[in-house]
């Protein structure tokens, strides 16, 4: 079983749903079990070696995103992206069932869907995932008030490397979208699913929408390819029924 300190993006494709103990879950794997930042073909990485401080204690790893795969119990699959929550936790590259749950404070999921809400669709290159999962960590783990929502001082620090480099990039990049939501620019539009599980890191991820449970249903996650035809053709047939009657 392979495992990794997951620190960065995750994006996980196709997932599947269920009800365990009043709350939806969610399936979720690796792309490729050898490196879970590549895809099954073993590319498409947007990841980095990174050295980053949480209360004075340095280190350097991977990070960026991790690409995972899944699917939905009734046979649709989705893309997805992801960041770790918990710096310092083992990543599981296996198949790991997570509960969608929101573990943090009202102040601290509203920063985190602000920049989610604002900042998903810019992560494009390997700076800027970096600093995105910068991002979220500053949000989740700083306490020092005096040092506000900055990536380059205070409880967590993305440390920079060599100037002009991805990392120095990447605290760029935080420290800029960690600055539109402080002054309000960037705000909670939508709600972002966290996953949760005691096998794995937990994860922020890009699927907006509240999980219904009772349904095992989660809103504003598109339908895949099929799914679309279906109901297109539903719609056609009833169509043509409703021209034959008149």
């Amino acid at each position: 079983m392979l495992k990794f300190y997951m620190l960065g993006l995750a994006t996980a494709a196709a997932v599947s749903f269920g009800s365990v103990a009043g709350a939806a879950t969610i399936d979720a794997a690796s792309q490729n079990a050898s490196n879970p930042f590549a895809n099954a073909a073993g590319t498409g990485k947007l990841s980095f070696n990174a050295t980053h401080k949480i209360n004075g204690v340095k280190t350097t790893e991977e990070i960026g995103a991790f690409r995972m795969t899944g699917s939905y119990s009734s046979g649709g699959r989705v893309d997805f992206l992801a960041v770790s929550t918990q710096m310092g936790t083992a990543f599981d590259s296996t198949q790991t069932s997570y509960e969608m749950a929101d573990p943090f404070s009202d102040r601290v999921t509203a920063q985190l869907n602000a920049l989610a809400s604002n900042a998903w669709s810019l992560v494009t290159t390997k700076s800027k995932a970096v600093g995105f999962q910068a991002a979220v960590w500053e949000i989740i783990n700083e306490t020092n008030a005096t040092k506000g929502l900055n990536v380059k001082n205070g409880d967590f620090v993305l440390v920079q490397t060599t100037r002009g480099d991805v990392s120095d990039k990447a605290r760029e990049w935080a420290n800029e979208w960690l600055g539109y939501i402080a002054d309000g620019t960037w705000t909670n539009t939508n709600a972002f699913q966290q996953l949760t599980t005691s096998d794995s890191a937990n994860l922020l991820t890009d699927i907006s929408g509240q999980a219904d449970a009772a349904t095992n249903t989660l809103g504003a996650v598109p339908l895949p390819a099929s799914s679309l035809l279906l109901i297109t053709g539903l719609f056609g047939a009833g169509y043509v029924a409703r021209r034959r009657k008149s």
